[in-house]
Parts: C-alpha cells; sequence; structure tokens
C-alpha cells in the first residue's frame, strides 16, 4: 500500500467484495459502487498511480505504462525458457538466464511466482506447487465451513482472504517463497490449524463428559448430573443400593 502498488488495490478491492457477499449479497452492489468510483474518495496519489496504467503515445493511441507493459514480456520469455528446458533451469537461474531470451530484461525478476516457478522447476515442480496450492485452498475452505465459536468465525474471515491474498498477489509478483513477505501467513496457517486441533479436542472431551454414567451423590435421593434413575429414601437411608 505504502509503494501505491496497484495490485495490493486490487486484492483490497476484491476482498472488501468477499467481505460483503458473506455477510449479504446485496451488500456487493453498493461495495462495488464505491470502489467504482475510488477517485471520490481514495488518496490523490492512488488515483494518480492507477491512472497511470494506460497511457498515450506521441500518436494519441493508448498503451499500458513500462512497468505493466515489462511484465507481459517477461512473462513471454519465461514460456519460451519453459519450452526449451522442460525440466527447469533450477532455483533461484531464472535471473542468470531471462538475458537469453529477452536481452533488455537481464538480471531481473519474472514478476510473476507462477511464472517464474514454472521456468525454474518445469512441470514437475509446477505440479508439485499445484498439489501444495490445493491443500492450502484446501484448508482455507474447510476453516470457512466449519467455524462454530466467536473466535473461529473471525479466523474463518481473516485466513482464506488471507489465502486468497497470497495467491492473487503472486500473479504481479514473485514473494511466494521470500520470508520476509510471506512467513507471517504460513505461520498463521499453523497457529489456524492448532486453533481447530484444539477445538476438536475441547469438543470430544465435553461429549466424553456428557456419555460418563451419573454418579450417586452421596446422602442423597439422586444422581449427580441429572442422570440416572433417582434411589429410594430406604436406599440412600442404607447407604446407597443393595
Amino acid at each position: 500500500f505504502f509503494t501505491y502498488s496497484r495490485q495490493a488495490y486490487a486484492i483490497l478491492a476484491l476482498s472488501i467484495a468477499l467481505i460483503a457477499a458473506r455477510r449479504n449479497l446485496l451488500l456487493v452492489i453498493p461495495a462495488i459502487l464505491a470502489l467504482v468510483a475510488y477517485d471520490q474518495w481514495a488518496p490523490d496519489a492512488v488515483g494518480e498511480r492507477i491512472a497511470m496504467t494506460d497511457q498515450s503515445d506521441e500518436f494519441g493511441s493508448q498503451k499500458f505504462d513500462a512497468s505493466t507493459e515489462s511484465r507481459f514480456e517477461l512473462w513471454d520469455a519465461a514460456w519460451s525458457m519453459f519450452l526449451d528446458h522442460p525440466s527447469g533451469v533450477g532455483l533461484g537461474h531464472f535471473k542468470a538466464h531471462i538475458g537469453e531470451y529477452a536481452p533488455k530484461y537481464a538480471g531481473m525478476d519474472a514478476h510473476n511466482f507462477y511464472a517464474l516457478f514454472l521456468a525454474e522447476t518445469g512441470l514437475v515442480g509446477v505440479l508439485l506447487l499445484a498439489g501444495a496450492l490445493t491443500a492450502l485452498v484446501s484448508f482455507a475452505w474447510k476453516t470457512w465451513r466449519r467455524a462454530r465459536s466467536t473466535e473461529a468465525k473471525a479466523l474463518a474471515i481473516g485466513f482464506p482472504l488471507t489465502v486468497f491474498a497470497l495467491l492473487a498477489g503472486n500473479l504481479y509478483g514473485s514473494r511466494l517463497l521470500d520470508g520476509a513477505v510471506t512467513g507471517n501467513i504460513w505461520i498463521l496457517a499453523a497457529a489456524v490449524l492448532r486453533f481447530g486441533m484444539l477445538s476438536d479436542q475441547l469438543e470430544e472431551e465435553k461429549a466424553q463428559q456428557a456419555r460418563l454414567p451419573a454418579v450417586a451423590a452421596p446422602g442423597s435421593g439422586r444422581t449427580l448430573g441429572g442422570a440416572g434413575a433417582r434411589m429410594s429414601g430406604r436406599d440412600a437411608a442404607a447407604g446407597g443400593p443393595r
């Protein structure tokens, strides 16, 4: 946000729409209208940054700004790199090879983690990545669906949106394996998993307590917990049932 990333604005807008849809589908309409009219309430610097995406050349024709245009060229080069090296060029070697396919971008990052991973690890690496991300999305979905307590419902909103932001954020950047940027997300995932395990354990303990046989209270004519048949007065006086 502080670097006026257009990607961050887009992810924020979609996240707000998703939150509104979860609350009430009718809230999506005013949310979208507010987002479309961002120039009426967003800081001027934000509007200027978004407006930079489309520019006009000296002949008046529309084109993307240099930053956006470079992304498309880098992604094309990453695809060509994969075609030449189906098994990948090796982790961390994209920058060393990109100059062979796009000389003016020598030494640069792909600015798309999926394109970067495809070029560096090949088809096998991408399939493994797809499996890992599918499991993460499935876990986020289960967190959303299983929430019962207030705390679980808070996580059921925050964690899936975090996963969504993670996946979307790597379409225009390459930060999935950057600990300084993404490390807290993996920590959050572990915390949510542990929270779910503790919640399940607590529910199981409650269920076991509910199944325990009733214990007669000494000297009384009833059982603890209200379960079981009452003892007669004679049995109670005698110290219990015969």
